[in-house]
């Protein structure tokens, strides 16, 4: 990243001179550990122009070094910050440090009406934040996270002194408030303090978090589904604390898999109640020297520590279902069986992390515009980004500066693929050859059937320029020799909410009242697919049907609401393998998420939104119902009910191996309206055909009448199981066996 030629832009931005990729040290960061570098990293990520939104995406790069700063650090939307992955910066306070977070992930300025739940696409990785020379009275934590979607923080180690008040990863949202809606957080170490990371968000996925010296590691103040896998707790008093009580749906429901914990007081503090409320899940869980495993908030033990090493092979606190009739609340330890094909060799669920070809020389780096495709937004890039990729599979990484290229027919990658973007490169489908809703094309073609190979892309968005039924955003056809061949890393799926583009023009806003047509407005036929022959790992992944248009027409600062229309978001049909780590597909027309037929499923926290205009028009509407993609077609409905005839969240239709922990479904509006009664959506969630060997943890939902239906019958209701958001049950387990 040092020694590339970055020629990355931001093409409707309509201001040649700004500057995408800034090494702090140009502007003036010594990072030598003696100089005061707090006002020139602030400009480096401030720019020439004020920063707002994704006209103006920057990359903030720090070499290695002792960045000593006296005072908050401020970033942005569409804001990355990198370090060196090889010999990490650290950001360190000055003893005479000023302000509450060394870095404030919350959008300046102070006063902004932007809300956490719109604080989107930023990225924080391979830093050391270190506050010991900070007074250990201090509550200062490092960085304030409070962030929602296409947002990851990765890679990074925080140091505090032992025994302060100090904290890791705080989430303080406008006035002190917290929120957001965010999906992944991983890889990172938090040594010292008083709270390693405090969980205040409506739904996070957490994997390979390491918690050393640390009083208490995570702490939970808000949150209605946390999963969390490779969390390693040593010599702290608490590893989870999940007590608050006011409001009581704040603590929500935890799953922790694949996990330890060594020299622990207690490994879980819970709201142990005969409520849905305080949920906990643990599996494949290794204690060591710990006083108790779950401790109830009333300081009584309900399950056991131990001296020695032992393993909680599986325990699950709350209202679990195990036939078709409901089951009270419950306490088991029954072990459900593993796919082998989902496992690393020591029979944990497999993960990867994300590529950053930190040892691989920048003479290795082809960048696309060295043939022809320059990202301006208009100029189409066909033809010379299928020749880039053709040349560099297994020669080259395929690197996209930051910019917008046009593509009017299919993208082919072949095996041997790597790409990188910059601060989200968009690839963005045009033309007539996208159009056709009866015979989708797709935009970004991995592998043909039946390859075999590695394919890794990372940092790209997906996009469509126009009004496109037929576009069919991305499809993989690959299957590696190893897993994890095959990845999606930080690469998201966006339609509408993009500055120049016709959607943004052509979709009708729409106002709490007032008429729309979203007719007009069918933008994309679908996210992504997953062929029968692929296997495919994804972790931190957005598909977004835009119902904010963040670029503003009108201006203002959340943007204006438009009724878009993507018909189906994830389909997925992989016979082999597919792991979906803190992922969210939100707002599509038929379903967020379906699986047919598919095997060896993983997920680590999914999460979705209902379309707000539904049900008017109601479900299939405005697209046809296409067999061929094992569209639903809304026949379990009876015409009674007007908010039966919306997306379902996630649909499995036969099929067998799927781990689902943690999955938060939420439904908000009736077309912006608000709802006429209780519930704004009558299903969320159906299993039909009788898949096999199928679990499912920590199933929140919001605002839905029935959280579960088996082939159109109302298995569970939100009435049943209070608690959360609205719904919510520790485990489904029918059809586990």
């Amino acid at each position: 990243m040092e020694t590339i030629k970055h020629t990355g832009i931001s093409p409707f931005l309509n201001d040649s001179s700004y500057v995408v990729y800034r090494n702090v040290k140009d502007y003036g960061a010594k990072g030598d550990g003696i100089a005061d570098d707090t006002a020139a990293i602030q400009s480096a990520i401030d720019g020439t122009v004020a920063p707002a939104k994704s006209l103006k995406p920057a990359l903030i790069y720090f070499p290695s070094g002792t960045y000593r700063i006296t005072s908050t650090l401020k970033m942005y939307i569409f804001t990355q910050l990198v370090g060196n992955p090889l010999d990490m910066p650290v950001i360190k306070a000055d003893k005479s440090f000023t302000g509450l977070y060394l870095l404030d992930g919350f959008p300046a300025p102070v006063n902004s009406t932007i809300v956490t739940t719109i604080v989107f696409y930023m990225q924080l990785r391979n830093f050391v934040f270190d506050t010991t020379a900070v007074d250990p009275r201090s509550t200062v934590a490092c960085i304030n996270w409070a962030t929602a979607q296409a947002v990851t923080l990765s890679n990074n180690h925080l140091v505090m002194p032992v025994g302060s008040m100090h904290q890791g990863i705080a989430m303080n949202g406008t006035n002190g408030g917290g929120g957001g809606s965010a999906t992944y957080m991983g890889i990172l170490k938090i040594t010292g303090g008083n709270i390693g990371i405090t969980l205040n968000n409506q739904q996070y996925a957490l994997r390979d978090v390491e918690f050393t010296n640390v009083r208490t590691g995570l702490f939970i103040n808000h949150i209605f589904t946390a999963s969390l896998q490779g969390m390693v707790f040593n010599n702290c008093s608490f590893g989870v604390n999940n007590t608050v009580s006011s409001p009581k749906s704040s603590v929500g429901s935890v799953v922790m898999i694949d996990s330890s914990a060594k020299s622990v007081g207690a490994l879980f503090v819970a709201e142990h109640k005969e409520t849905a409320d305080g949920s906990v899940v643990l599996e494949n869980i290794s204690i060591d020297d710990v006083g108790t495993a779950i401790l109830s908030h009333t300081g009584e033990s309900v399950l056991p520590g131990s001296k020695k090493q032992t393993t909680i092979a599986s325990y699950i606190l709350g209202t679990l279902y195990k036939t078709e009739i409901t089951g009270a609340y419950s306490e088991t330890s029954e072990v459900i069986k593993r796919s082998s094909a989902l496992l690393d060799r020591t029979g944990k669920y497999f993960t990867r992390d994300r590529p950053q070809y930190e040892h691989i020389p920048s003479s290795l780096f082809s960048s696309v515009r060295d043939f022809g495709c320059i990202g301006d937004g208009h100029t189409d890039c066909t033809k010379a980004l299928n020749k880039a990729l053709a040349a560099n599979a297994y020669r080259k990484v395929t690197y996209l500066p930051a910019g917008t290229y046009i593509v009017t027919d299919t993208i082919h990658v072949p095996v041997g693929s790597r790409i990188v973007g910059e601060v989200w490169s968009t690839i963005m489908a045009s033309g007539k050859n996208f159009a056709d809703e009866s015979n989708p094309r797709v935009m970004f073609q991995m592998g043909t059937p039946g390859t075999r190979g590695l394919i890794e892309v990372s940092d790209i968005l997906f996009d469509v320029a126009e009004v496109l039924p037929g576009a069919i955003l991305v499809e993989n056809n690959v299957s590696g020799p190893d897993q994890g061949s095959v990845g999606l890393w930080d690469s998201h799926f966006k339609v509408g909410g993009t500055e120049n583009s016709k959607v943004e023009v052509q979709c009708p806003s729409y106002p709490p009242t007032g008429t729309y047509n979203v007719t007009s407005c069918k933008a994309a036929f679908m996210f992504l697919h997953l062929q029968p022959e692929s296997s495919t790992y994804i972790e931190s992944s957005w598909g977004w049907t835009v119902n904010r248009d963040l670029d503003g027409l009108t201006g203002s600062t959340n943007g204006t609401s438009q009724a878009i229309a993507v018909g189906r978001g994830m389909l997925v049909e992989s016979k082999k393998s597919t792991w979906l780590v803190g992922t969210a597909f939100e707002h599509c027309t038929l379903f967020q998420y379906q699986f047919v037929n598919a095997q060896n499923v993983y997920v680590l926290m999914a999460q979705t939104e209902t379309v707000y205009w539904q049900p008017s028009p109601p479900a299939p509407a405005p697209f046809t119902v296409n067999p061929k993609y094992y569209d639903p077609d809304f026949s379990n409905c009876d015409g009674t009910s007007v908010q039966c005839y919306m997306g379902w969240s996630l649909r499995v239709i036969g099929g067998s191996g799927f781990a689902f922990y943690g999955l938060g479904f939420w439904q908000f509006f009736n077309g912006l309206g608000g709802c006429p009664g209780a519930y704004c959506q009558d299903n969320i969630l159906s299993i039909e055909e009788n898949p096999k060997h199928m679990a499912i943890y920590n199933l929140g939902t919001h605002t839905v009448k029935n959280m579960v239906t088996v082939d159109g019958e109302a298995k569970v209701t939100s009435a049943q199981n209070a608690g959360g958001w609205g719904g919510l049950i520790a485990a489904y387990l029918p059809f586990a066996l």
